[in-house]
């Protein structure tokens, strides 16, 4: 009874040390997984934020490279933000992709959809990959949706990856469950601290939807079925929804169902149960063992030590009866031998299924006595080691002893494994080639029938997967993903360090912000891979002219920052400056592009400009656009001036979003005069802007700030919009007018969509074409020469009027000007204010007019003040004029009266 009693303890400890190992075997493998969406999730989110201009060809190239040989994986989404006024756009350019049927739809009662109502905003999901399957997905609000809602607002508060509660799969059989990770995008290079400025920024999210009950089969693909089942239930949804899936390992008819609880209750001592944190929420595993697992692993040979004893022991007794009379010493040899037979045949049967076990089972086990000296090692072992086998036995333990743990560590095991008899937990080792590797470890003293420890087994499980997945997600949470860069989180726990230090030590500090000037043209204008591609190479050159304990970061879009730790003086910090500047003013080749970048840097001090690590960067920031206003490609130091500057700048950039919707904006108009027809013939629309409070803010103090934030786009669409509609107006009231003029910044030109709006107002106004005429600066057409030359092209088939303003200002080929389809030139006022009294001006303006007339284009010259300049441009035959000699320009009303009393002749010819 004994030996039954100490085998089936011993056998008992070995099945649940072996089921403990491949439970969280699986459990690895699973988590793993998990850890793979929740990369493709936001590398979606992080490419979309690079670029608002990612194409369904491209997402469906980063989406298959993930989805590809993945079964669980449902699809992956992007879903943006739409709003309202959008929508039109939106719709109809997704139908010009082929989607001829798309329109945005919505969930209503019982789960159905329809055309959704107007709302303010939308999050549709716009690319779906694999589409096939995933229709009813496609052209979605999520808005209408309350829990993929909720998913999404939570997303975007906190700008963190999150996980769903469960969801029911519409496209799968019965009820199978997936889950839903999301992660928000949000504008490059904006500032997303606070919960409002995320909010602000949102640009959309993207998600990956993905099967549960898939998972399980995929990520243990080589893994071997050992009968092990699994119920996974999400501790974080309330009791009724709690449940996830139910994998077997046998053909069940209720798969799905819970886990029955007479089978948990089977074998009471043999399961696992992990309760694992799945990004925002709690998620419990338990594992249990089918029957399959208990019939290869069942407690059968201490009953068979028991039952063959107790037959033995009857036939001796049946013998010994019969043989009374023999002598009792023959009678005392036979009991003992058929004793050691029966024990013999027992150890030989347990040792054989042991072995099997021991000689091909996944994980690690070594066996040592009881001084710690190896004495047998199993295949695996060997193979995670990488040691051979003869180099182990004999060997102690302490020799792959890592540097990872103290002896305080190694103490406590020993402690542990005194007092209770086991020690399981996490460990460091290192592998015969040096290598240190993660490993879960379980020890267990193996007692004698005098309870004295004899032997001590350790199991070993290699989790340098799982470590390194947690690797990743540390590395992606505080790094660029685009340049490898820290990213503005790293940055600022790296700024506060060396502040501290630097306070310790009385050094130095220098923050640097640096912006690539211009760099809104290359982004726009070839698209956001060759945008990538820049900025890449700048993080690359960055680093070589700074020290190894220098630190260089990308905040988003295209600035950087740096940090110089024990920077001596300014005369040092200024070399390094001129260095960062002249290393990248080399060109850089992207994709047979060659460019030309230079940049804008500014630097605060620590602890001359502050002592704290937001306000270093805030002063460096203002400094770099001090840099900017002195004419880009150098750098500057904070002044305390440059606070209000800055101040003055965000208030003004604030005032400056919010404008648009607040109807701040003004068009005023000033007139064109003909001398050859002596009265008005068109008009030149200029944007004016009435603050409620800072009064009339003129146009060269806000244009620029709305270049730089790109809010010129949407003021610039405005324009066009209510410019093309007054016209209109004015002609059903029988004002007649032959053309409007409107300046266009080169970024709406840039957008792949501005013809296309063009062409949109003229069907919501009925609007001539012929009537606009659209005016480029000269500058931005020889920058852009193939883009400017595609786009004037479709306006001019579409009867658009085109113009080059500020025409002798910049460097324009002849030869090109003869390939651009402009109808006329319009003359810099700054050769119009001297043309009588600079030669240089006056023969700059002569040369500008009949060049313009060789090529059958007409003249206009801008900033005519005095009737001497007037009349000497009449002279060169200047086809039309404006300025303040004639009328500013003035609000609609003022121009209609103006139109109504409009001179007899014009002052050209007085």
């Amino acid at each position: 009874m004994v030996l039954f009693f100490v085998v089936r303890a011993w056998e008992q400890s070995e099945i649940q040390r072996f089921f403990e190992l491949s439970a969280l075997n699986r459990l690895n493998a699973f988590y793993a997984d998990l850890v793979s969406h929740q990369e493709a999730v936001t590398s979606i989110a992080a490419m979309f934020s690079a670029s608002q201009h990612v194409t369904r060809e491209e997402f469906r190239a980063f989406a298959q490279s993930h989805l590809i040989n993945r079964p669980d994986s449902q699809a992956l989404e992007w879903i943006p933000l739409i709003k309202n006024a959008e929508r039109k756009l939106f719709v109809g350019k997704t139908k010009e992709e082929g989607f001829d049927d798309f329109n945005i739809s919505e969930l209503y009662v019982k789960n159905q959809r329809r055309k959704a109502e107007v709302q303010d905003e939308y999050l549709v999901a716009h690319y779906v990959e694999p589409i096939s399957g995933n229709e009813e997905t496609f052209g979605f609000d999520l808005a209408s949706h309350p829990s993929r809602q909720a998913a999404k607002d939570k997303a975007r508060d906190t700008g963190q990856a999150i996980i769903t509660e469960r969801i029911k799969l519409v496209q799968e059989k019965g009820d199978r469950f997936g889950y839903l990770i999301a992660k928000a995008a949000y504008q490059k290079g904006t500032d997303l601290d606070s919960v409002a400025q995320r909010r602000e920024h949102f640009l959309g999210v993207a998600t990956g939807v993905f099967r549960i009950s898939q998972s399980i089969p995929y990520t243990m693909r080589d893994i071997p079925p050992l009968g092990i089942d699994v119920l996974i239930t999400d501790l974080s949804a309330p009791a009724d929804e709690q449940f996830l899936h139910f994998h077997a390992s046998r053909t069940r008819d209720h798969a799905f169902a819970p886990l029955p609880q007479d089978h948990i209750n089977a074998e009471k001592d043999l399961h696992l149960q992990v309760t694992v944190d799945v990004l925002d929420r709690k998620w419990s595993f338990l594992f249990t063992p089918a029957p399959k697992f208990l019939r290869d692993h069942r407690v059968w040979q201490a009953w068979v030590a028991l039952i063959a004893g107790l037959l033995a022991t009857i036939l001796v007794s049946l013998f010994l009866r019969s043989e009374a009379r023999r002598v009792h010493s023959i009678e005392c040899i036979n009991s003992e031998l058929t004793h050691q037979i029966n024990e013999r045949q027992q150890a030989e049967k347990k040792l054989k299924q042991a072995g099997i076990v021991f000689e091909n089972t996944n994980e690690g086990v070594f066996i040592t006595d009881k001084a710690g000296e190896v004495q047998i090692v199993n295949p695996a072992f060997v193979k995670i080691s990488g040691y051979s086998e003869t180099e182990l036995i004999g060997k102690n333990p302490r020799r792959w002893k890592s540097d990872h743990h103290d002896e305080g560590f190694y103490q406590a095991i020993w402690t542990s494994i005194e007092e209770v008899g086991h020690w399981r937990g996490e460990i460091w080792n290192r592998r015969k080639n040096g290598d240190v590797y993660p490993a879960w470890i379980s020890i267990n003293a193996v007692y004698n029938q005098k309870g004295q420890i004899v032997n001590y087994v350790s199991v070993l499980s290699d989790i340098s997967t799982i470590k390194e997945s947690q690797e990743r997600l540390i590395h992606l949470a505080h790094h660029d993903p685009l340049t490898n860069l820290p990213n503005r989180l790293l940055f600022m726990a790296r700024l506060e360090h060396a502040l501290k230090h630097g306070h310790r030590h009385n050094q130095l500090i220098a923050v640097m912000f640096l912006d690539l000037d211009n760099f809104k043209r290359i982004n726009d204008g070839l698209g956001h891979l060759i945008g990538d591609g820049v900025l890449q190479g700048v993080a690359q050159r960055l680093p070589v002219n700074l020290r190894e304990d220098d630190t260089v970061a990308r905040l988003g879009g295209d600035e950087f920052a740096i940090i110089l730790e024990d920077a001596r003086d300014e005369k040092n910090i200024s070399v390094v400056a001129r260095k960062i500047l002249s290393v990248l003013e080399e060109p850089f080749e992207v994709e047979n592009h060659i460019f030309h970048i230079t940049s804008s840097l500014g630097i605060s001090l620590y602890p001359n400009d502050g002592s704290e690590a937001l306000t270093l960067v805030k002063h460096a920031d203002a400094a770099m656009f001090r840099a900017k206003e002195s004419g880009r490609n150098t750098f500057r130091f904070y002044t305390n001036e440059m606070t209000s500057t800055t101040l003055e700048r965000l208030e003004l950039e604030e005032s400056l979003r919010n404008a648009l919707e607040q109807a701040q904006f003004r068009i005023y108009y000033q007139p064109k005069y003909s001398p050859q027809e002596g009265n008005i013939t068109g008009a030149e629309a200029l944007i004016r802007w009435d603050h409620p409070e800072m009064g009339m803010i003129p146009p060269d103090r806000f244009i620029p700030l709305a270049e730089d934030t790109g809010l010129i786009v949407p003021i610039g669409e405005w324009v066009l919009r209510t410019a093309c509609s007054q016209i209109v107006k004015w002609k059903e009231s029988g004002l007649l007018i032959n053309h409007i003029a409107v300046n266009v910044s080169g970024q709406q030109i840039m957008r792949s969509d501005f013809v296309e709006t063009i062409q949109e107002i003229f069907e919501e106004t009925g609007l001539d074409p012929s009537v606009l005429e659209i005016e480029i600066t000269e500058t931005f057409i020889m920058q852009e020469k193939e883009k400017s030359i595609d786009a004037f092209k479709k306006l001019r088939s579409m009867g658009v009027e085109l113009a080059i303003d500020d025409f002798g200002t910049g460097y324009s080929s002849l030869a090109y000007l003869k390939q651009l389809p402009v109808t006329k030139l319009k003359i810099d006022r700054s050769f119009i204010s001297s043309i009588l009294d600079d030669e240089d001006h006056r023969a700059i303006a002569t040369a500008v007019i009949a060049l313009g007339h060789s090529l059958k284009l007409k003249i206009t010259a801008e900033g005519i003040e005095d009737e001497d300049q007037a009349r000497f441009l009449y002279a060169l035959q200047c086809d039309e004029g404006q300025g303040y000699l004639y009328s500013p320009p003035i609000p609609a009303n003022e121009f209609e009266e103006l139109l109504l009393n409009r001179p007899a002749a014009s002052p050209f010819l007085n």
